[in-house]
């Protein structure tokens, strides 16, 4: 049975942190919004996994780049603690460039060299291939590439942490949210400026949908005609390791450049619920080419690079391994252009393909009505405490 229909100023599809951050600074605004989500946890791809036999584990290898409102907005919004990543991140570099096969993160050459060299290949490609290393080393000593980059931080409890902030954030209200749930049926009329849809048993009438661009999108009607919502679907394959022997050594965040086999890397030990037991057991987490197999070999020689890296014990052995894909669109700032005029001013979009971006992108705006609401959550007791509980009690939580 179909329920009568509910108003919404707003819709924001995907409850990922940027679209969570979107709808409480809408709501701020006194817009009445609401939040769809198909996945039944916070986070979108910032979000945990439940691994048989081992527990909650963070779903990806994740970082955050140091750019303007970052780090300080994670701290004052969310109310989380950050740290500065220890060791450093590095990257694992496809040969050794003067004596070394890693290189601090801080390093922006390491980044930027060129994949392996393929034997018997000769070409003006494979010439350049194995000359970039070497290039990009002598432009960082001459000071050539800028300064070095300021040391990362990481959210204290990885992933974990982040989706419990979250769930925190959420249940200060002023939105609702409905997880676990599709939008279906989208009719969009631009001549009457507004949006139709179905969540569930809900018609749902709306003032715009806000998308991201990484936002699931089926065909919609658009004044009676179907419209397909552009944006290439890019296949991610996530590998989680748990490995034996490997008490000493310690890493945080790897990126490989120009590895037969993965593309980042990170240590998910001590982010894991419950804790890991024995004290050399360790869950590496991997990100990996699509173009390999998805198999145990392809899992061995990732955790071999580490070794030849010198950032796992050689003794450490593989046992344990769960392969994971999943597949989001991905659009470019392009892209989101064309959506928001295909909408005819009904869609808004959001940039999340990085986390760190959109936060950096958004920040100045978001900030003063998120501050604002914590503030009056943190005191309950005051004026606007109270009236923010009365303007919450009027909508009907989900």
């Amino acid at each position: 049975m179909v329920e009568r229909d509910t108003h919404y100023d707003s819709v924001v599809i995907g409850a990922s942190p940027t679209g969570l951050f979107e709808a409480a600074a809408l709501a701020e605004t006194g817009a009445k919004v609401l939040v769809v989500d198909q996945s039944d946890r916070l986070g979108g791809a910032w979000t945990t996994l439940d691994l048989p036999g081992v527990g909650t584990v963070e779903c990806g290898s994740h970082y955050l780049i140091d750019l303007p409102n970052v780090y300080s907005f994670l701290e004052e919004v969310l109310d989380i603690r950050l740290v500065l990543l220890d060791p450093p991140p590095q990257y694992i570099l496809p040969r050794r460039v003067a004596s070394r096969l890693c290189v601090d993160f801080t390093q922006r050459w390491g980044g930027k060299i060129s994949p392996r060299v393929h034997r018997g290949e000769v070409s003006v490609r494979s010439f350049r291939n194995l000359a970039s290393p070497y290039y990009r080393y002598v432009r960082h000593l001459l000071g050539m590439d800028g300064p070095p980059r300021r040391p990362l931080k990481y959210i204290v409890g990885g992933t974990s942490a982040l989706v419990g902030a979250l769930e925190r954030f959420v249940e200060q209200g002023g939105f609702d949210i409905e997880l676990g749930k599709r939008l279906e049926d989208i009719d969009l009329s631009v001549l009457e400026k507004t949006v139709r849809c179905r969540v569930g048993n809900r018609v749902i009438t709306a003032g715009e949908l806000v998308i991201s661009s990484c936002t699931s999108m089926p065909s919609i009607l658009i004044d009676g005609k179907f419209v397909d919502i552009p944006g290439d679907i890019i296949p991610s394959v996530q590998l989680h390791m748990m490995v034996d022997g490997a008490a000493q050594r310690r890493l945080t965040f790897v990126q490989f450049s120009g590895s037969d086999h993965a593309i980042l890397a990170s240590d998910l030990t001590d982010s894991c619920t419950p804790p890991l037991v024995p004290a050399d057991r360790r869950l590496l987490s991997a990100y990996v080419r699509t173009d390999v197999p998805h198999d145990t070999a392809t899992a061995q020689a990732i955790l071999d690079d580490f070794k030849r890296a010198g950032l796992l014990e050689r003794e450490a052995r593989l046992c344990f391994e769960n392969w994971s894909r999943f597949d989001l669109p991905q659009r470019s700032p392009e892209e989101l252009a064309h959506i928001e005029k295909l909408g005819g001013g009904l869609f808004r979009t959001l940039f999340t393909h990085s986390f760190s971006m959109a936060i950096s992108r958004n920040a100045p705006r978001w900030t003063p009505f998120l501050k604002q609401r914590a503030a009056k959550f943190r005191n309950p007791g005051d004026a606007s405490g109270q009236a923010i509980a009365a303007q919450d009690a009027q909508y009907n939580r989900v």
